[in-house]
């Protein structure tokens, strides 16, 4: 079966997944053609999570990934355009259905390839994965032990807090600010713990000294020592009022 074909009908297999609950209670032969096809990429990701395993070093996970996600993209790009795209998904799920909100199923492809993603710094499919995660009520694998809101922010925190320590210049980030933002906008309402609110106020504070904006990095800081005291943003905070009443001080001197 060539590639460009092979694809294809990956694409088509995706959707009818997708919308598994119509199709089964159709009674269509197409159901089960979508089973048989998910069952085939279950097995192949299990022997790829597995040879994942036997890696040690994050780099070169992070480059398996980056090689093994292709396989599952088509996949999980036509499961997610019929998610978003069925008036279902934004209608809620009927109680005590036993399905995920919309009717949706938990597709296992499309929830391993948000949490790729974002291992290898692929934001924007991330975000748009988890639109369509967010309306099916996806989870992620259990191993990972996290909702994926929270994982999603976590990561992104902990991504930016690290750029903005090794003071990698804001146009070689992975995390720019509008990332940021993006992100922020993505995850509004939704409850979190204090912890992981806190690094995300922390990675904002970063995000904003770099743009120069200091008195938006004071009021990120004080929000994430106010949910986390062991945050690790007194120094900074110290050193952002110093040089605010700095810049005040200087601005009411009269010129000469």
């Amino acid at each position: 079966m060539s590639s460009l074909f092979r694809r294809h009908r990956e694409r088509i297999l995706a959707a009818q997944h997708a919308e598994a609950d119509r199709a089964a209670r159709a009674g269509g032969t197409s159901w089960h053609t979508a089973v048989d096809a998910y069952d085939t990429l279950l097995m192949a990701l299990a022997e790829d999570n597995a040879r994942l395993s036997n890696v040690r070093g994050t780099e070169a996970k992070t480059a398996l990934k980056r090689e093994l996600l292709p396989t599952y993209r088509d996949w999980s790009d036509a499961a997610v355009d019929a998610i978003l795209s069925s008036d279902m998904a934004s209608d809620g799920g009927s109680e005590n259905s036993g399905e995920n909100n919309g009717g949706h199923r938990q597709d296992d492809i499309v929830a391993h390839v948000f949490v790729w993603s974002i291992d290898i710094g692929d934001y924007d499919t991330a975000l748009r994965l988890f639109s369509a995660i967010s309306a099916a009520d996806m989870t992620l694998p259990e191993r990972f032990r996290r909702r994926p809101a929270d994982f999603l922010a976590e990561q992104l925190a902990e991504a930016a807090i690290d750029e903005c320590y090794r003071e990698v210049a804001p146009d070689a980030r992975t995390v720019t600010r509008a990332l940021f933002d993006r992100v922020m906008t993505a995850i509004a309402g939704i409850d979190m713990h204090d912890e992981i609110s806190a690094k995300l106020m922390k990675a904002g504070g970063g995000l904003s000294e770099s743009d120069d904006d200091l008195s938006g990095a004071l009021d990120y800081y004080e929000r994430a020592i106010a949910l986390n005291p062991k945050i690790g943003v007194k120094t900074k905070i110290k050193a952002l009022k110093k040089a605010l009443k700095k810049a005040a001080d200087d601005s009411r001197q009269p010129d000469k």
